[in-house]
C-alpha cells in the first residue's frame, strides 16, 4: 500500500474502472454527455472523470426517490427515511439531508426539491469543469473561499484573485525542497497530486474532497515556505489513503458509533475521521524527521528557526499519533484484514519515530515551540483520563 510500484500500479487500475464504468453506461447517453466524460478522459482527469460518474449516479437516484415518493402513502416516514439514506449514501458532509429534513412534510415540497435536484445534477452533466482540467493549471489567480470548506464541503464558492508572484515562487521552491528532503513523499506527490489550486480563506490551512482525486486546494497566501511543504504532503496524504479505501475495504463499517478524542481537532471523531489523521499526519512527521535528518546535507531555503519547528512539529506529531494509534489497536475488530495491515505500517513507523523524541527535543530552544510540547504532553494526558470515562459511559 505504499509502495511506488503498486500506488502507479492502483492508479491505473482505478482509471481504468472508471472508464469501464462509463462504458457500460454509454448506450444510456446523450452525445453531449459523451463528449463531456471523454474530454476529462482525454486529459487524463481522474476528478472529472469520477466526479461526472458521481454525478450521473446521484442523477439516477434522485430519479428513484421521486418515483418512491409519488407512489409512498406515508410521507412523515418516507421524509425520515430518506433523510437517513442521504446521510448515509452520501455523507453528513454533504448537506442535503439537511435541506431535505427542513422541508415541509408535504409531498408537493418534498417533489420541488427532489425535481430541483434533478435539474442542477443534469446541468452538471453537461457542464465541463475547468476545475478539473488538468492543462489549465495556471498558479496566476487564487481562489478566495467566501467559508470555512471543512465546514460546507464542495458547495464553497471562490472568487479569483491575482496570486503575489512571490507565493507562486514559495509553491515551486516548496516543491523543489521537498524533492531534496524527502524523495519518496516527493515521488508519491508527483504520482497522486494532478493539481494544485492556490486558495485563501479565514482560517484555511489546505483541502481535499474524496470525490476529486488529485486536486489539492492550497492556501500559500496565508501560509510560510515550510508550512506549504508540509500542506502538499498532507493533501497528497489523503489522495494515498482515498486510493487505498477505493481498492480495499479498510474498515467494515464507516458507520460504528464509536468515538475517539482527536489530538489534531481537540474534539471528538468517529474512527473513520482518525484513521484519516493518523496516516495524513504520519506523513507529516515523515517529512519533519527528514528534514531534520537532512539539514546539513541539503543547501535549503528553510531557516534555522524552521529546524526547530520541524523538530517540535516531529514530536508533536509522534505523541499525537502514539495518542490515535492506541485507540486503533484496541478497536482493530472495527478493521479489516487489509486495514490491519495498514495500521501496522503506521504503527512500525510511529513505533522508530519515538526513538528519536529526546534527540529532537534537545534541539529546540525557543521556549515558545518548548512550550508547545509540555502543553500538549499534559493535554494528552487530561484527555485520555476523560475520555475513558466517556467512552465507558457510551458503553453502559
Amino acid at each position: 500500500m505504499f509502495d511506488l510500484k503498486f500506488i502507479q500500479k492502483t492508479l491505473q487500475e482505478y482509471k481504468e474502472s472508471l472508464i469501464l464504468e462509463f462504458q457500460n453506461l454509454r448506450n444510456e447517453l446523450s452525445s453531449k454527455q459523451i463528449f463531456i466524460f471523454e474530454k476529462y478522459l482525454k486529459e487524463n482527469s481522474l476528478a472529472g472523470m469520477n466526479t461526472w460518474l458521481q454525478n450521473y449516479s446521484e442523477l439516477k437516484y434522485f430519479k428513484q426517490t421521486l418515483k418512491q415518493l409519488k407512489n409512498s402513502q406515508e410521507i412523515t416516514s418516507f421524509q425520515e427515511m430518506i433523510s437517513k439514506n442521504l446521510i448515509e449514501d452520501f455523507g453528513e458532509e454533504d448537506f442535503r439531508f439537511l435541506e431535505w429534513e427542513r422541508t415541509n412534510s408535504n409531498k408537493k415540497d418534498l417533489e420541488n426539491i427532489i425535481k430541483h435536484w434533478i435539474k442542477e445534477t443534469q446541468s452538471k452533466l453537461l457542464d465541463y469543469n475547468k476545475t478539473y482540467s488538468t492543462q489549465q493549471n495556471s498558479l496566476n489567480w487564487y481562489l478566495k473561499a467566501n467559508e470555512d470548506p471543512s465546514k460546507i464541503g464542495a458547495s464553497v464558492k471562490l472568487i479569483p484573485f491575482k496570486t503575489p508572484k512571490d507565493k507562486i515562487l514559495q509553491l515551486k521552491f516548496a516543491e523543489e525542497e521537498l524533492q531534496k528532503f524527502f524523495p519518496y513523499g516527493y515521488s508519491l506527490y508527483k504520482i497522486l497530486t494532478q493539481k494544485i489550486i492556490i486558495v485563501q480563506s479565514e482560517g484555511l490551512v489546505s483541502y481535499s474532497f474524496f470525490h476529486e482525486p488529485g486536486i489539492s486546494y492550497i492556501n500559500v497566501i496565508d501560509r510560510n515556505l515550510l508550512q506549504t511543504i508540509d500542506d502538499l504532503i498532507h493533501e497528497n496524504a489523503h489522495h494515498h489513503l482515498n486510493l487505498i479505501l477505493k481498492k480495499y475495504k479498510i474498515l467494515k463499517s464507516k458507520h460504528t458509533q464509536k468515538v475517539f478524542y482527536s489530538p489534531w481537532r481537540k474534539e471528538l471523531r468517529g474512527i473513520y475521521a482518525i484513521l484519516h489523521a493518523v496516516f495524513t499526519f504520519s506523513f507529516g512527521a515523515k517529512l519533519f524527521f527528514e528534514i531534520v535528518n537532512h539539514w546539513d546535507k541539503c543547501p535549503s531555503k528553510l531557516t534555522q528557526k524552521d529546524f526547530e519547528t520541524c523538530c517540535a512539529r516531529f514530536i508533536e506529531e509522534t505523541l499525537m499519533l502514539e495518542y490515535s494509534l492506541n485507540d486503533l489497536n484496541k478497536n482493530l475488530e472495527e478493521f479489516t484484514n487489509h486495514g490491519k495491515k495498514l495500521i501496522a505500517t503506521l504503527n512500525k513507523w510511529n513505533h522508530k519515530n519515538k526513538e528519536f523524541l529526546k534527540q529532537f527535543e534537545s534541539n529546540v530552544k525557543q521556549k515558545k515551540l518548548l512550550n508547545s510540547i509540555s502543553n500538549l504532553k499534559k493535554t494528552l494526558q487530561t484527555s485520555r483520563e476523560e475520555y475513558k470515562d466517556y467512552k465507558n459511559s457510551l458503553e453502559k
